[in-house]
Formats: structure tokens, C-alpha cells, sequence
């Protein structure tokens, strides 16, 4: 039987508490520290390169999505006490903190598909509007830290592609990890954008990293510490960082993105993000029949809410590819 993975000794609370009290303080020796705007805080090195880009790191956009707010609370902390040096501002979020208190992805509307929508209609919009002005707005690249709500076969990167040279950056900070990239963020099926689309639709780089399923796991909360720190050292070297079009772990595209067309939609228990599945193979029911995988494939973001609305989301399938077939320009 495999040892359980050890869990942080911390709560969502307690977070969300250390991060407040960060953007209350004046800074350090290495650094100033100003809130920008509520659970929005900017790092700033008291000397900074020329032409130095802006990072923004973002946590809890989803708020059950929990273990990105300690990682950006260690970053943060050793920041402050000279452990990690900067020569660039950082820029960091606690995306959606009331949904986070409730233990919910999201409380009226999923901020993740509330981006580019101008609109006051739910308090997911409206903070939307808020990130976009005070954060997305004025940075040249974002890490934005979630997890999956369903186990995963491994951490992976998912990223809107839209250039060689994105990738090429990605492939600078991965420490070897799976990537799942989309040239279509419209798959969601949804009005709004997700932080990808949006920051795309701007020319800038938004990286998104899925560490596994949620909660506070040690493991997971070391990968993602080491990507963020890998992520500032790149932004920091943006003119020249650059790795080769090597073939990652994997490469892996979104060709499907299914969503539910009948009442009475179920996925069979048990799939995994990332788990493989074969052309024709049984993946669900439905009243309208079963559902069967329309390609061979690995299976992504797999979805178990109970009677899911027709159009919903219900899973992507995505297929690997050489990087090699990636457009110049998504």
C-alpha cells in the first residue's frame, strides 16, 4: 500500500491571514512592499534592472484550489528576508479569497471564466475587473498556481500557445513536467476568459500549473515552490532565457473539449487527469445513450457534479504531439 502524502500544517484561514498581513507591511532592507489593491501586493527591489518585465503570481483563482497561497506566502517571506534576491517587481494575488473561506471553487460564477466580461453581474466579475486593472494589467508574464479536482497522473503545465517563443520559455522553467497546451481556450464553453485567454489576447505569457489533486500536500507544495522560483529567475533573464524545442515528458494538445448534450449525464467513477484512453472506449452515460471517447487520448479535467446543466463541461481529451507541430503562431 503506498504512504499517504504528508500534508502542510496550515489552513486556508491562517493563509490567507499571513498573506493580508504582507501587503499591510512597509517592506524590508532588500525591498518595498505596497498594496495595490484588496489581496493584490507589489514587491519591489529597491534598485531594478532597466527594462526589467513584471512577473504576477496568482493563487486561489479557484478557491478550494488552496495550495498556491502558502506557496506565494514562502515566496514572499523569503523575499523579505533577503533569501531570494530581485531585480524585476513581482506582483502577487489571492485570487478568490471569499470563495476560498467557503471552501468553494467559486460563489456565484467561476472566476476563471469571468475575465474580458466588463461586467458587475456577480462578485466573480467584479473581482475579475479588479485583477485585470490592478494585476494582469501590468505584468509582462503569470504563474497562476491551481490544482485539479480530481486525482492527476502527474503535475502538468496547461498554457494558451500562441508562439515558439512562449514555449521556448515554458521549456525554461519546467523541471520536466508534462504540457498540455490549447491553440482554442474557447473550449470551456463559456462567455468569459480564463487568466490564459485573457493575458494571450494581450501578447503576454501565462503560464498555468496544475500540481495535483487539491489540498495541502507537502510534495506538491516543494514542485511548485521550485517552479515559482525557476519562473522568477527566468523573468529576470526574459531577453535571454531560452531552451531548446526539445520534446518535453510529454506534449500534449486539447482536441476535445466534450460538454454534456443530454439530461441524465454521468462520467463512469474513477478517471484520473491525464489517464489514457482509446478511441470508442466507454466513458459515461447518459439519458441520451453512452458516451464514448471520440479519440485515442489522454483524458483532462474530468467532471462529477451532479446533474451537470446541458453545455456544461464535462471533459477535454487531449493527444501528444511533437513540438515540431506547433504552429509559429497559435
Amino acid at each position: 500500500m503506498l504512504e499517504a502524502t504528508p500534508l502542510l500544517s496550515t489552513t486556508i484561514e491562517q493563509e490567507i491571514q499571513i498573506f493580508d498581513g504582507y501587503t499591510n507591511l512597509a517592506g524590508s532592507p532588500h525591498c518595498s512592499v505596497r498594496k495595490v489593491a484588496p489581496y493584490i501586493m507589489s514587491i519591489r527591489p529597491h534598485e531594478i534592472q532597466q527594462g526589467a518585465k513584471t512577473l504576477g503570481i496568482i493563487a486561489i483563482t479557484h478557491g478550494n484550489e488552496v495550495l498556491g497561497l502558502p506557496i506565494v506566502n514562502r515566496l514572499i517571506g523569503e523575499i523579505l528576508a533577503g533569501k531570494l534576491m530581485l531585480s524585476t517587481e513581482i506582483l502577487f494575488a489571492a485570487g478568490n479569497v471569499p470563495a476560498a473561506q467557503a471552501g468553494k471553487r467559486f460563489i456565484d460564477r467561476d472566476l476563471n471564466r469571468s475575465f474580458a466580461l466588463n461586467s458587475n453581474e456577480s462578485a466573480e466579475t467584479i473581482r475579475a475587473r479588479e485583477l485585470e486593472t490592478h494585476f494582469f494589467d501590468h505584468c509582462d508574464y503569470v504563474l497562476d498556481l491551481h490544482q485539479t479536482i480530481q486525482p492527476s497522473h502527474s503535475p502538468f503545465f496547461f498554457f494558451y500557445y500562441f508562439s515558439q517563443r512562449q514555449f521556448e520559455f515554458l521549456n525554461a522553467v519546467n523541471p520536466g513536467l508534462p504540457v498540455v497546451v490549447t491553440l482554442n481556450d474557447a473550449l470551456h464553453g463559456q462567455r468569459g476568459q480564463t487568466t490564459n485567454e485573457y493575458l494571450k489576447n494581450q501578447g503576454k505569457v501565462c503560464l498555468t500549473i496544475e500540481l495535483g489533486e487539491k489540498g495541502f500536500f507537502t510534495d506538491k507544495f516543494d514542485l511548485g515552490l521550485t517552479i515559482a522560483k525557476k519562473m522568477i529567475a527566468a523573468v529576470q533573464n526574459a531577453e535571454k532565457t531560452s531552451a531548446p524545442m526539445t520534446n518535453p515528458e510529454r506534449l500534449l494538445k486539447i482536441e476535445v473539449g466534450y460538454r454534456v448534450q443530454h439530461p441524465g449525464t454521468r462520467l463512469n467513477e474513477g478517471w484520473r487527469n491525464l489517464q489514457e484512453v482509446v478511441k470508442d472506449q466507454l466513458l459515461g452515460q447518459s439519458d441520451g445513450g453512452p458516451i464514448h471517447s471520440p479519440i485515442s487520448g489522454y483524458i483532462l479535467f474530468p467532471k462529477y457534479a451532479p446533474n451537470p446543466a446541458i453545455g456544461q463541461e464535462l471533459f477535454c481529451i487531449c493527444k501528444q504531439i511533437h513540438p515540431n507541430e506547433l504552429p509559429n503562431s497559435g
